[in-house]
């Protein structure tokens, strides 16, 4: 029997219990509410037993004729009762009567179930004799309250016998809240529903792309003026499923469908049927039809091939600007089966799919933290505009109590910056009634509390300001909290030093400060080489300190798991707890082959099966020590954007990553702007660079951005956005030589590689001027004619300027882009660009799955921003080309899907839904392409951005949202700690768009299987024997090794040639 830790935030019966939208209820069964008791034993007839109590009229039916032995028993809970069946042997079912149901009805049928069991629960519509299963909503292990929803309806008559049954298959626990079926309302909610196997209206056009085939009425093409993408399509029939095959060749084709009554605000379900064999996941998305193509909403889709039903939300802004569509773009190529698609938008009640019990007393799990942060608790991201500082800390004082009587919370900032803190995501149980976030502060200084929800657009639901005392005062923050808004986070920021204790969020009229639950459990990490950052080596002990709060009883014990990045779990050992044994040290090495990677642990206090705690989780990073842990990498490949933050540092060079490059998350502190605010005023920032190297990191630094006193910015036509004011074109080129001289000349040796500006071809980076109507650009930026000629002109007089104080600097020029439509590399080469440059730089997104053999997209992208300077150079370019911005999964960074959780569980509010394995995959496949083209350096973008798990996050890698370590570092450091000081040496193809790509240093090599998506369940061996396999995270693998989708690193001390001749796939593949 599997036994899981209990999860206390489960209550979320309440969502279910109302009448909602008028919608009709068929059956609501609470199985908290029972009625009468039975004991059935049909043993004596060779068959089972049931023993305990049952809703109202509800009825046993599997003890008569199954050897099946169940109990059930009521469960009394502070987050909602339940109904507890344990059964052993073939398994159970009970059943309730229904009226007779309709054809053409649309029905939602919901449960609140929890199986723990080894096997699958299932809510039936059945009618008998003849029995004939109609409609089965499928519930399978889950060690979390999960509310499962299924809608359908009847396109025949339905039989009238048909009951509602719940069928219990598996030997285990199952606990049941409730069961409930209704008509759903669809009137006014329902946008689009498509059958896409009646497609009728055929098309056929031909432009840069072309389109031959059928469609479905109200779908039409939009991509033939300006993809390269070949389409047929046409209805067809496998077994008893009907669809419209998609035959694709090229990537990026889209089609759309016309929406009315979309609504600003508001969140929308996409639900689809499919076959998608194209290797890339399906985009969907809600943009404005014409320009400026706003987008609306995006989201994409699993890329694995098989029939699935998927379920996407999409949640649109504040403003529609005008008539919209749903696109759907097909990013990959091969073939695609679509079946139906239904867009509807959603009740506030829909949204919210983890919703507490509006019965707690505190909303959050860790309202004390006397180890420190906690799981989803941040210390703000240094950024452009928040003045926070390197050296502010945030950490328990032992020597301040609070008034929880736990250690307090200290937070000192930096003299004259500021320090931020976000609670732990959360949500309320009773959105419709007012709440506060409060808590207690001591201290001095001038602060700020806010309460933030991603759906008020970077504006807080509501702020308090507020100064310390020398006295303990209550902080409340009441908010309104949105129906819709999937979690809320306090934020604390200011500057000055306080204490802060006992947190607490619940409605505003309960006062004071009161723990979800008697006890809280804490964990740390030891103090060691990266803990700061959640990270910890080999040749440190694997182990988490844990703190037990609050008033313990006689009999406490603590019970956990460990998961690990594959999914496989291990119970802990129970740990009994006094008040002399509050503390001790969890060891979390519970899977001695997968020993690397990233470790979940959970714990939970009990007394005597009864939860006297929230869950709490802390997630542990195990990777090996880089090769150039805190020092210089002498010529690495490997670069990140970070901020010179300690835990973001730590985390990058464990990363395996030796280079920074200074945008974005580095510009304040090299940027004209930020230096030279007034002229002839300098505001220097050595520490902040030092920090840099203090741990092995050189920079590339940026000679961009610039003050308005020297650029194009017009102080009467003011631009609307804060961030693009700053890249505004310098008015003269002798000001930006006499800054990039002066900040060359102080950093020598600290930065000794520069890039100039940012994006030049992109009007809003290197604008000229301004136009608030927009007819100049959609954007509002425009740029000059002649911008091209003028960024040479402006890449000239920088690099003069440094080399003049810095003979030996390494200077990129170009900085353009992978499928540059402009010919921006190619003017700016005209303009004597290549003469004033000492390296290329480029910027590449990866639109489409690439790092296999044979993959062409890194080459075309690479082709696209250099093919032309290649050749007027004859054929080659013979300086170093570095791509200093980018990823290899962008397209999760606007998905509603990708939230950058990790392997966080309890933490989150909502149901997660990523691929952390895909996108740590995706990263390493990034590397590979663009090394074996011949890119010297690669920077991937990014590291920084806001640290809660509240506001989106975009464009993450190696991080969570929070800042913290995600399941792409630990991918990350299995591909640097391999190909450091290594060079890709050729491809071994195996087969067709499979293979290893080859990295060597002469004596030693690596080969890297990777292939293309549609490519799964091959065996590859190795003859040398002392040959060694692993897998994306460097976990040992066994030989021969089975390839399924994910990169497999095979390493052997042989020169490069060798370890080819050596890989052989095995033939009996099926």
């Amino acid at each position: 029997m599997k036994t899981q830790i209990f999860l206390i935030l489960g209550g979320i019966l309440s969502l279910l219990s109302p009448l909602l939208h008028g919608e009709t209820v068929i059956s609501d069964s609470d199985f908290s509410q029972n009625g009468r008791e039975l004991h059935l034993d049909y043993r004596a007839k060779g068959f089972g037993t049931f023993q305990g109590p049952l809703p109202k009229n509800w009825h046993e039916n599997g003890a008569s004729w199954q050897k099946s032995d169940t109990t059930a028993k009521l469960v009394r809970d502070s987050a909602g009762d339940y109904l507890n069946f344990t059964v052993s042997g073939a398994g159970t079912q009970y059943y309730t009567a229904l009226p007779k149901l309709k054809k053409n009805c649309r029905y939602r049928l919901s449960a609140v179930v929890r199986n723990r069991s080894d096997g699958m629960a299932s809510v039936l519509l059945r009618a008998g004799k003849p029995y004939k299963v109609w409609q089965t909503l499928p519930i399978p292990y889950s060690d979390n309250w999960k509310i499962w929803t299924k809608t359908f309806q009847f396109d025949e008559d339905p039989d009238p016998t048909i009951v509602l049954f719940l069928s219990l298959r598996g030997n285990g626990e199952f606990d049941v809240r409730s069961i409930r079926l209704e008509e759903a309302d669809e009137a006014d909610r329902l946008l689009l529903s498509t059958d896409f196997s009646t497609a009728s209206h055929a098309a056929s056009v031909t432009g840069k792309g072309s389109f031959r085939g059928v469609l479905p009425e109200n779908w039409k093409e939009d991509y033939t003026h300006f993809i390269r993408a070949d389409i047929s399509t046409r209805t067809a029939k496998q077994g008893t499923k009907n669809f419209l095959h998609f035959r694709v060749n090229g990537a990026g084709a889209q089609f759309q469908a016309p929406l009315n009554g979309l609504k600003p605000g508001r969140y929308y379900r996409l639900t689809f049927t499919a076959d998608n064999r194209t290797g890339e996941p399906l985009a969907f998305s809600l943009r404005q039809i014409a320009s400026p193509y706003t987008q609306l909403a995006y989201a994409s889709a699993n890329g694995d091939s098989g029939w699935k039903t998927q379920t996407l939300t999409l949640g649109v802004g504040s403003k529609i600007p005008g008539p919209s569509a749903l696109f759907l773009t097909i990013r990959g190529t091969g073939e695609l089966d679509l079946g139906t698609l239904r867009l509807e938008e959603l009740s506030d009640g829909e949204v919210v799919s983890k919703r507490p019990d509006a019965k707690l007393a505190n909303f959050l799990r860790n309202s004390r933290l006397p180890l420190g942060l906690q799981s989803g608790w941040t210390q703000e991201s240094m950024g452009t505009w928040n003045n926070i500082g390197t050296d502010g800390r945030i950490e328990p004082d032992p020597s301040v109590r609070g008034p929880s009587g736990e250690a307090a919370l200290k937070l000192a900032s930096e003299p004259g910056k500021n320090i931020g803190l976000y609670s732990e995501p959360f949500n309320v149980g009773n959105p419709k009634i007012r709440h506060s976030a409060s808590f207690a502060v001591r201290g001095s200084g001038n602060f700020v509390a806010e309460v933030i929800t991603e759906k008020k657009s970077y504006e807080p639901l509501s702020r308090t300001v507020f100064q310390g005392g020398p006295e303990w005062t209550r902080i409340e923050v009441p908010f309104d909290p949105p129906e819709d808004a999937p979690a809320f986070a306090l934020h604390i920021r200011g500057s000055g030093t306080i204490w802060t204790d006992a947190f607490r969020v619940a409605p505003e009229s309960e006062k004071g400060y009161e723990p979800m639950m008697r006890n809280e459990v804490s964990l740390a990490f030891p103090k060691s080489s990266a803990s700061e950052a959640r990270i910890q080596f080999p040749d440190e002990k694997a182990e988490l300190l844990y703190y037990v709060s609050g008033a313990l009883p006689k009999g406490a014990e603590l019970r956990g798991s460990v998961t690990n990045l594959y999914g496989e779990s291990v119970r802990l050992p129970a740990i009994p707890v006094t008040e002399k044994t509050r503390s001790g040290v969890i060891r979390y090495d519970r899977f001695p082959e997968r020993p690397l990677g990233q470790f979940r642990v959970e714990l939970q206090l009990f007394r005597d099966g009864e939860a006297l705690s929230p869950v709490n989780e802390m997630v542990a990073t195990r990777v090996v020590r880089p090769r150039y842990w805190n020092k210089d990498a002498p010529d690495s490949a490997f670069g990140v954007h970070v901020v010179p933050q300690t835990e973001s540092l730590l985390a990058a060079k464990a990363s395996g990553a030796n280079w920074a490059r200074l945008h974005d998350a580095g510009i304040s502190l090299i940027g004209w702007a930020f230096l030279e605010p007034e002229k002839g005023k300098w505001i220097f920032r050595d520490k902040e660079l030092t920090a840099y190297r203090n741990v092995g990191l050189r920079l590339l630094g940026e000679l961009g951005t610039a003050p308005e006193w020297a650029s194009r910015f017009d102080p009467v036509i003011r631009c609307d956005s804060g961030y693009f004011k700053n890249y505004f074109a310098p008015r003269r080129m002798e000001d930006f030589a006499r800054y990039a001289r002066t900040v060359a000349q102080r950093y020598r040796g600290v930065i000794d590689e520069w890039f100039i500006w940012n994006e030049p071809w992109y009007a809003p980076f290197f604008a000229f001027g301004y136009d608030k109507t927009g007819k100049k650009n959609p954007s509002r930026y425009w740029s000059a004619p002649d911008a091209p000629e003028q960024y040479a002109a402006l890449s000239a007089a920088a690099y003069d300027a440094v080399k003049e104080v810095n003979p030996d600097a390494v200077i990129c020029g170009f900085n353009t882009r992978g499928f540059d439509p402009n010919n921006w590399s190619e003017r700016v080469y005209d303009a004597g660009g290549m003469r004033k440059c000492d390296a290329l730089d480029y910027h590449f997104y990866a639109g489409r799955l690439l790092g296999y053999p044979n993959d062409d997209y890194a080459r075309e992208a690479w082709q696209s921003a250099f093919g032309a300077i290649a050749k007027k150079e004859g054929g080659r370019i013979s300086k170093p080309i570095y791509m200093t911005e980018g990823q290899g999964s962008p397209e999760s960074a606007g998905s509603s899907e990708c939230r950058y959780i990790g392997l966080l569980k309890h933490t989150i509010p909502w149901e997660g839904k990523e691929d952390y394995h895909w996108l740590a995959d995706r990263n390493a496949r990034l590397h590979l392409s663009l090394l074996a083209i011949g890119v010297k350096r690669v920077f991937v973008y990014s590291m920084h951005g806001n640290r809660n798990f509240v506001e989106r996050a975009r464009l993450r890698v190696m991080v969570n949202a929070d800042g913290y370590p995600g399941p792409m570092l630990a991918g990350h450091s299995a591909l640097t700690s391999r190909l450091e000081d290594k060079h890709y040496a050729g491809t071994r193809i195996l087969e067709p768009g499979f293979g290893a790509y080859v990295f060597s240093d002469g004596k030693s090599s690596v080969a890297v299987l990777s292939g293309k998506n549609d490519i799964r369940n091959r065996k590859v061996s190795c003859s040398l024997p002392n040959a060694s396999a692993s897998d994306l995270y460097g976990n040992p693998l066994r030989f021969p090794v089975r390839y399924d989708g994910l990169v497999i690193y095979l390493e052997a001390p042989v020169p490069a040639e060798t370890l080819k001749q050596t890989l052989s796939l095995q033939t009996d593949q099926k």
